[in-house]
């Protein structure tokens, strides 16, 4: 069977942590040995404006090499403008009702500062906890944005990501329910032994619902 090649959108974090043939730590095989399975099949990278100049200042040794000899071969899908404006509307938009309900609290508790001195302390523990939660709704908002060129990137090629951040996998898993774009987004790790990345590139790379951004658990027992 001819197996279609694939477009690949690969994180930064994987192109600084690709080690050469002499590296002895697992992620930095793990990475090296992906890149190698990349370029030994007919799949190819994909190059925007955002993830090269991110490339240029982190990638490895190894990847600058690589990378050199995926441009000879013309394995690499060059893309110009990816950004999706609706689709960075819709992540600032989340918990924004969340957020706005928060910022109120916190500006009341601010005026009750100002004016009451009496239960200063138990203000002071309230504002604290709501601070914390802010940041908390804030931090995953900023995490997301800063890898959302990842996701316009492989929505404008074959919709896989390959990445070893599973922080910002999980707030944009949480999210699909909301923003419907992500759902068939599938997000490979490389450096997860139970993912079986290498294997899966070698047999064409294909879209497995259980890779999904969008995928739950509770639809394998439907």
């Amino acid at each position: 069977m001819t197996r279609i090649p694939r477009c690949l959108v690969i994180d930064t974090d994987i192109a600084r942590s690709a080690g050469g043939l002499d590296a002895q730590d697992m992620r930095s095989k793990d990475c090296r040995e992906f890149l190698i399975g990349v370029q030994e099949t007919k799949h190819k990278v994909v190059s925007t404006k955002t993830i090269r100049e991110e490339w240029h200042k982190h990638q490895s040794r190894f990847t600058r090499t690589w990378l050199v000899s995926m441009v000879a071969q013309k394995k690499v899908c060059w893309l110009d403008d990816v950004a999706d404006d609706v689709l960075r509307r819709k992540v600032d938009s989340l918990d924004e009702d969340i957020r706005e309900e928060l910022l109120e609290k916190k500006q009341l508790i601010e005026d009750v500062l100002k004016k009451d001195l009496n239960n200063r302390q138990t203000m002071l523990g309230k504002l604290q906890n709501i601070e914390e939660v802010l940041h908390s709704v804030e931090g995953k908002r900023d995490a997301m944005f800063k890898d959302i060129h990842l996701i316009e990137a492989a929505l404008q090629a074959d919709r896989i990501v390959i990445s070893m951040d599973e922080t910002v996998r999980g707030y944009f898993r949480e999210v699909t329910q909301k923003v419907v774009e992500l759902r068939q987004i599938a997000w490979v790790n490389p450096c997860k032994s139970e993912e079986t990345a290498l294997e899966w590139l070698q047999d064409g790379a294909e879209l497995e619902r259980e890779r999904l951004l969008g995928y739950r658990t509770e639809e394998s027992d439907s």
